[in-house]
């Protein structure tokens, strides 16, 4: 009896200690899958950060960007609005300077005319004669133009060169280019010598 008693004894002992034994590694599996349910959504929570992380630095950037473009564009706006102003400045200093060179042109035709009128008060004065102007029935009757006496006119201008040419009188301008042949290229007020004025009117 006491042997069995004492085999009995060691058989509650091993299944103790077995079922123990059974415990503590149910408990360890179960520590070691919170253990890894933990690390899983630690992981996550750190994905999920670096996203929204990524996410705001885009927008930061984007943001920046549209930035920039507002100042260039500002930028742009304020250059163009300098370069502006600058031309009508430069339109209104060129329209001042035009008035004022035109005012100087017209004083000085006054002055010139003023000059000429004198002279040629002057010169009626002295009996001088003044340079004979081109007459077309003068040529037609005589072939030069005459004085008092029958005698061929020496004292004659560019003008009448001119006007010769605008007239298509062939023999007043052989006449006057045979006396003055440097009026041939004479040029008057606005720049035309004698064969423009024979152009304008059709006379080539």
């Amino acid at each position: 009896l006491e042997e069995e008693a004492k085999r009995l004894g060691e058989e509650e002992i091993e299944n103790a200690r077995l079922v123990a034994m059974n415990e503590a590694a149910a408990q360890q599996e179960r520590e070691d899958a919170e253990k890894e349910a933990a690390r899983r959504q630690q992981a996550e929570a750190e994905k999920k950060k670096k996203r929204e992380e990524t996410a705001q630095e885009a927008a930061r950037r984007q943001q920046a960007k549209e930035e920039k473009r507002k100042q260039q564009k500002e930028a742009v706006g304020i250059l163009e609005a300098a370069a502006e102003a600058k031309l009508k400045h430069q339109q209104e200093e060129t329209e001042k300077a035009q008035l004022v060179a035109a005012k100087e042109t017209a004083e000085q035709q006054r002055s010139s005319a003023n000059r000429n009128q004198n002279k040629g008060d002057d010169d009626s004065e002295k009996g001088e004669k003044k340079p004979y102007h081109y007459d077309k029935e003068s040529f037609t009757q005589n072939k030069c133009p005459r004085n008092s006496d029958g005698e061929c006119i020496t004292n004659f201008d560019a003008d009448a060169v001119a006007r010769a040419a605008s007239h298509n009188d062939v023999e007043a301008l052989r006449y006057y280019l045979s006396l003055m042949p440097q009026y041939a290229s004479s040029v008057d007020g606005n720049g035309w010598q004698p064969i423009h004025e024979g152009a304008r009117f059709g006379n080539t």
